[in-house]
């Protein structure tokens, strides 16, 4: 019997190169231009916020009154409008006498 010898070395294609961190876009300080994520406005002033900068300077910074900075930072539920009470007697609307 003859012994046959094997190679996988010629089976596969070449392994992939790892890139360099140079060329990795996620390494680089300036980043990659289609890497990126727009906040909200919102999202915005709560991050400036964290970061450290007052309220005031946030307003200036994106151009929006310091009304909408404060409502972003603290927001006023609204609640929802009363249910007026029921009232005894006739409907307001039949005490309208008819246009002629």
């Amino acid at each position: 019997m003859t012994s046959m010898a094997i190679s996988i070395s010629d089976s596969f294609p070449p392994s992939p190169t790892v890139p360099s961190p140079a060329s990795d876009p996620a390494q680089s300080p300036e980043g990659d231009a289609t890497d990126s994520v727009r906040l909200s406005e919102e999202a915005q002033v709560r991050l400036r916020l964290q970061q450290g900068e007052s309220p005031a300077e946030i307003a200036v910074d994106l151009g929006v009154a310091a009304m909408t900075v404060s409502a972003y930072l603290d927001p006023v539920p609204i609640s929802p409008p009363p249910v007026p009470e029921h009232q005894d007697g006739p409907s307001p609307t039949t005490a309208i006498p008819p246009m002629s």
